[in-house]
């Protein structure tokens, strides 16, 4: 029998969308052999790890504009457009399908079907707050034709906002959605 959240569990939790006013950027794209071909195996190299490595990365930095109690608040996120894996940015549905103490796929019931009982992440990446400056940064990997597209956005002589949906789960922050647009979020 599971236990019901305790109110202090409730209260920690919670969503907040963010519109960041970007104020610059910085970008590069580099093209390199990998690490495990040139040093060898890594604590963290798997056979499929593909042997050319292709990134683009965005350096964005941007000022909140709402909500109004985080309205000042600096940001710092760093997009990295790479696969360190192949197939890594392909995981499905299935892939996030809760388990039973079997390791079964878990089902239930809605109107006499069996629906999967997915178990998803908490979000794709950690907003953290770095102590004394109070910047906020988050460091995230996304496909490379993300961070490609984001960077033509980048380069238009506009204002251009990020909006973030931020899940606070106890005192870890979540990256839930991110999106670079031409309009302040609140207006989209």
């Amino acid at each position: 029998m599971s236990r019901k959240p305790s109110s202090r569990t409730k209260r920690l939790e919670q969503h907040s969308f963010l519109s960041i006013e970007v104020d610059e950027f910085q970008a590069s794209s580099e093209a390199s052999l990998s690490m495990a071909l040139e040093h060898g195996h890594t604590p963290f190299t798997r056979s499929d790890d593909l042997a050319y490595e292709f990134v683009t990365t965005l350096y964005i930095t941007g000022v909140c504009q709402t909500p109004v109690k985080r309205k000042g608040e600096k940001f710092f996120i760093s997009i990295s457009g790479r696969e360190l894996h192949a197939g890594e940015h392909s995981l499905t549905l299935k892939d996030f399908q809760a388990r039973d103490e079997h390791w079964l796929p878990k089902f239930r019931t809605h109107r006499g079907e069996q629906i999967p009982v997915y178990d998803p992440p908490l979000g794709f990446g950690l907003l953290t707050r770095e102590r004394g400056t109070g910047i906020w940064g988050a460091w995230l990997w996304v496909p490379p034709y993300l961070a490609s597209d984001m960077l033509s956005l980048l380069s238009r002589d506009r204002p251009l906002f990020l909006s973030v949906h931020e899940y606070k789960s106890g005192r870890d922050r979540w990256i839930k959605s991110l999106a670079l647009q031409t309009t302040p979020p609140e207006e989209a």
